[in-house]
């Protein structure tokens, strides 16, 4: 995890990725300026339109989205992130299959961990509606080390 301030009462950025279980891509939430942002970076290319997106936790029901295609083709970005973000359940799997400009399938899994603690720092940089005050600083333990790349503060305020 990596933010622009140590303290979330004045961060603007914060993002948080997890790698998918093959490797092949990365699952990004963010929040920059407060806007929230979810995404999925692949190393393949999927298309510049909409793309139908299916994603499941665990073995509870799929849902089925349209998420938008970034400018370079290798990323879906989410339709309702928050939505998408508050789906998302502590040590679960998420299975999310994107179908490309082509119809061809491509199927990911993403091991959660404790994403709970993301998403609330997520919510509280945001200041969604619903978040609530979490006034620790980023060195706490809001994910799972071993399933969330996390690093606390920008290299000119980071604690070295």
């Amino acid at each position: 995890m990596k933010a622009d301030k140590l303290s979330l009462d004045e961060a603007s950025q914060l993002l948080g990725t997890l790698s998918s279980a093959d490797g092949k891509a990365t699952l990004v939430l963010k929040c920059n300026t407060n806007s929230t942002q979810a995404s999925v970076t692949t190393s393949s290319f999927l298309g510049w339109e909409s793309l139908r997106v299916l994603y499941r936790i665990d073995d509870g029901p799929a849902t089925e989205r349209q998420w938008a295609a970034s400018p370079k083709g290798s990323e879906a970005v989410s339709d309702n992130a928050i939505e998408f973000i508050n789906a998302l359940t502590d040590n679960s799997t998420l299975t999310l299959t994107i179908f490309d400009y082509n119809e061809s399938r491509h199927d990911l899994q993403f091991n959660l961990g404790s994403i709970s603690g993301l998403r609330s720092r997520i919510a509280s940089v945001c200041k969604w509606a619903t978040a609530f005050s979490n006034k620790a600083d980023l060195n706490g333990s809001a994910a799972n080390p071993q399933r969330l790349k996390s690093k606390a503060g920008s290299a000119a305020n980071s604690p070295r």
